[in-house]
């Protein structure tokens, strides 16, 4: 083990990153009007893939790609390497690269993905790793870099500073995260009933820290590199390379009206139509902290349509997770087609979607009878359609469908992908196998749309037996989107 590499001495735990599967960055390539390459013969590179947590779940999901992880720590590639031959997974290749290096090369990837390493680096490995995605992306290949900005990070170089300062005497990883959390713990208690902004702010921030793990602790603020920046600087910086602005990962992150109509129409009109200039003004006017930004090759920016229609949504896939949370009426088809209906959903968070009249609800329990997998946009119109038309309605089903899946998508309780994530046919659903790996060792697994769940120990069990789950553990299972 190398003392000199952080992550060799402290691990980094590794986990999917759902907004960095190559099926989101493929949906938002397409929503703007972007041919992406086919995932199912894809080939993908992860720069800082850890132990492999984000990289081989797709693997297994798709067996005809190819996948290629790099990291620098050599301890996090050889556990990677293990993982993959306990899986038995033939196409991804782990390798212990430099940035530097890996920007020398020449090979071609359709989707490239760098989670948690810009900001964390020096300079010349920025610039190196924006040169790897300016040579390496495919023609149609699209990038993923994650990255904190500025102004959002100002206040958290605060804290950063004073435990950096706290500990920088300290030689011993144990011993500089101890004293790193005491310098917390104390800020948060001394500030526990300041009412001034900064006193409100330092409690804030220190007690939310105190709920993070070593390894987030010790590589988010320890680590002698740590370069937010503007956004407007990334995208400068991006360009020097042949690269350009597509958007962010989920469509929710890059729509000011998310921050209400006053917000939104004044950024809109200072920016004079220039997307960059709205983004980071809603940046500094939201005190944005972090970015996970979409990139593709400079000669495709004449190509991107940013006005959302039903043909944006043509060849797209999407997926909720709501469940209804009242009673219904049965819904009129014949007498009463456009019938006040109060149907409520709520999602995740607790949020609540209301659908008011016939179709909307209709269209909200396609989605619904899927979750938590995705519906083809051709479905949800299909369903709609019919609809309206056994009930004599005059609807562009397909124009009203696209109008309010932009809604959903802009609240953050629809999620956008440009391949099928589809709900398996219970005759042959089985457990996915990296969530089997992942409940053998904890509680905590990723599931079918790469995201991580929370099982309780009987639901482990279930995951992680060889016997076929029964009919209940089936559904149950299937509704948590470990199914595949």
């Amino acid at each position: 083990m190398s003392q000199d590499n952080p992550y060799d001495a402290v691990p980094y735990e590794s986990f999917p990153f759902a907004q960095s599967h190559p099926a989101r960055m493929s949906g938002m390539a397409k929503l703007f009007g972007l041919p992406a390459p086919n995932l199912a013969k894809a080939r993908v590179l992860e720069l800082g893939c850890s132990f492999g947590g984000n990289l081989l779940p797709m693997a297994l999901q798709y067996p005809s790609a190819q996948f290629v992880g790099t990291d620098l720590s050599q301890v996090q590639i050889a556990y990677a390497n293990k993982i993959c031959s306990e899986l038995g997974v033939k196409n991804i290749a782990f390798r212990q690269a430099n940035i530097l290096d890996l920007a020398k090369e020449s090979e071609q990837y359709d989707y490239i993905i760098t989670h948690g390493v810009y900001s964390w680096v020096p300079t010349e490995i920025q610039s190196a790793m924006l040169e790897l995605y300016g040579k390496q992306l495919s023609a149609q290949g699209v990038g993923y870099i994650s990255y904190n900005v500025y102004p959002g990070w100002k206040m958290r170089e605060v804290v950063r500073e004073m435990m950096l300062f706290h500990v920088g005497h300290l030689k011993d990883h144990t011993t500089k995260l101890a004293q790193a959390r005491a310098i917390l713990q104390y800020a948060g208690k001394l500030h526990a009933n300041n009412q001034m902004a900064f006193g409100r702010l330092m409690a804030e921030e220190a007690n939310l820290l105190m709920r993070c793990s070593d390894n987030y602790i010790y590589h988010e603020h320890l680590e002698s590199n740590n370069r937010p920046c503007y956004f407007h600087e990334f995208v400068a910086a991006a360009a020097k390379h042949g690269l350009s602005y597509l958007g962010e990962s989920a469509l929710s992150d890059m729509l000011p009206d998310r921050h209400g109509a006053d917000l939104a129409n004044t950024a809109r009109q200072i920016s004079n139509g220039n997307i960059i200039t709205c983004e980071q003004y809603v940046d500094l006017l939201t005190n944005r902290a972090f970015r996970q930004t979409l990139l593709v090759h400079a000669d495709r920016a004449s190509s991107v349509q940013r006005a959302l229609s039903a043909t944006s949504f043509r060849d797209l896939h999407i997926s909720v997770q709501l469940k209804a949370s009242k009673p219904e009426p049965v819904l009129q088809t014949t007498k009463t087609p456009q019938a006040v209906v109060h149907a409520v959903y709520t999602d995740v968070h607790g949020r609540q979607i209301n659908a008011n009249q016939a179709h909307a609800k209709v269209m909200i329990d396609t989605l619904v009878a899927a979750s938590p997998y995705s519906v083809p946009f051709a479905k949800i119109v299909a369903d709609v359609s019919a609809f309206a038309s056994a009930a004599g309605m005059n609807l562009d089903a397909a124009q009203y469908v696209s109008s309010e899946l932009a809604v959903l998508l802009s609240q953050g309780v629809a999620t956008l992908y440009g391949a099928p994530m589809a709900r398996p046919a219970h005759e042959t659903a089985r457990v996915a196998p990296y969530a089997r790996w992942h409940a053998a060792r904890g509680n905590v697994v990723t599931n079918a749309l790469h995201n991580l769940v929370q099982l309780t120990p009987e639901q482990a069990q279930t995951v992680n037996s060889d016997a076929r789950p029964g009919p209940n553990q089936l559904a149950e299972l299937m509704n948590l989107g470990l199914l595949v």
